[in-house]
């Protein structure tokens, strides 16, 4: 009787070794991008980032040993942003004024797009465009408006 349940255990465990059923692939083992990404991206507790985590959508495509493909739908604020600051006086300006407009907009249109992104174990190295992609494009919208700064700052050293 024992040589029979320890055949029958050989058996399943070779069953198990040939469909790919082993404890190295199994669901509790694999990498949970997608839970590292927005623990990392949305990792601030204000209003803006937590309607940022609300409005992006990521979608994990593929994975191999050294990338994933990942899948961004997620608004993009940042030129209606920067024509709503141009336009904006100075006396009706405050952060908080931005804050509201950056949330409003963050109900715009949501397009997709695919990023590659380089990992290493549980590292991910991301790229701008993609956290362009999902900060709604607030970042580019920072990064417009310090450039807009030197510039202005540039022309009144130069005057």
């Amino acid at each position: 009787m024992r040589k029979f349940i320890l055949l029958l255990l050989s058996g399943l465990l070779f069953l198990f070794t040939l469909t790919g059923c082993n404890a190295g692939d199994s669901e509790e083992n694999k990498i949970d991008y997608v839970s590292i990404i927005r623990a990392e991206v949305f990792d601030s507790d204000s209003e803006l980032t937590k309607k940022m985590s609300e409005k992006v959508k990521l979608k994990l495509d593929s994975v191999t040993e050294n990338s994933i493909l990942i899948t961004v739908t997620a608004p993009d604020v940042s030129s209606d942003a920067i024509e709503w600051f141009n336009l904006i006086s100075d006396e009706e300006y405050s952060d908080e004024a931005l804050n509201n407009k950056l949330i409003e907009l963050m109900s715009g249109k949501a397009e997709s797009v695919q990023y590659e992104l380089r990992v290493n174990g549980e590292t991910v190295k991301y790229t701008d465009e993609f956290l362009d992609a999902v900060s709604c494009g607030v970042r580019d919208f920072y990064g417009t408006l310090t450039a807009m700064f030197i510039q202005e700052m540039e022309a009144s050293v130069n005057d």
